[in-house]
């Protein structure tokens, strides 16, 4: 399906009208990049999100308002991230921004490992010492 509609897209740029995407932007190797880039990093976060949701609702016993409740928080940073986003493109080098990127990545990623394993400590007492929440 992908194929044909490069190949209208394509006829269509070799007649003379105007193409919905034209393919001049696949020959550019730094656009390219930053499209599969782009598209890992989305497919990753949908799997993420996907896993993290099946994880909630079949192992941890939540039901489907719980765990939305508990995406909220990623649902805002992202959409924080993306309002910011042209701002600071504009008054940052790309250096910078991709560092902080991955800072705020790591401290994300420590933060979660925290809280995992004080989750498994937590579940590694007995159950009469453990609070009914954990």
């Amino acid at each position: 399906m992908l194929a044909g509609f490069f190949a209208w897209v394509r006829s269509r740029e070799r007649a003379g009208r105007e193409a919905l995407l034209s393919t001049a932007l696949f020959r550019n190797r730094t656009s390219n990049l930053g499209l599969v880039t782009q598209n890992t990093q989305w497919l990753m976060l949908m799997g993420v999100s996907f896993t993290v949701a099946a994880y909630l609702q079949v192992v941890r016993g939540y039901d489907a308002i719980q765990t939305g409740v508990i995406f909220t928080a990623v649902t805002l940073g992202i959409l924080a991230s993306s309002l910011a986003a042209e701002k600071l493109a504009r008054r940052r080098p790309q250096r910078t921004l991709i560092m902080a990127g991955f800072v705020v990545t790591i401290a994300g990623i420590a933060v979660l490992l925290a809280l995992v394993a004080r989750c498994l400590v937590v579940r590694a007492r007995p159950a009469a010492d453990r609070p009914a929440w954990a």
